[in-house]
């Protein structure tokens, strides 16, 4: 058993801020960058019905493995 709970998980959140990103441009089409001081860029504003569908697929795919992950790594301990 690891006292180093971030050493384990980091890779887990990560993946999960990145699945809610891809989610949220899957959903509205449009990717923001946020700047220190609360500043909003937009990056990439995305018509295109199939490529929304991608990332939406690409989301789904990432959350089945954090929790697949987050399952194996809590059985383990």
């Amino acid at each position: 058993m690891s006292s180093d709970i971030l050493g384990d998980y980091w890779a887990d959140l990560i993946g999960v801020a990145l699945a809610i990103v891809l989610v949220n441009g899957a959903i509205s089409g449009k990717f923001y960058t946020h700047r220190r001081g609360g500043g909003r860029k937009l990056i990439a504003f995305v018509k295109s019905s199939s490529a929304r569908v991608v990332f939406l697929l690409v989301a789904a795919g990432l959350v089945v493995w954090l929790v697949v992950d987050l399952r194996h790594k809590l059985g383990a301990q």
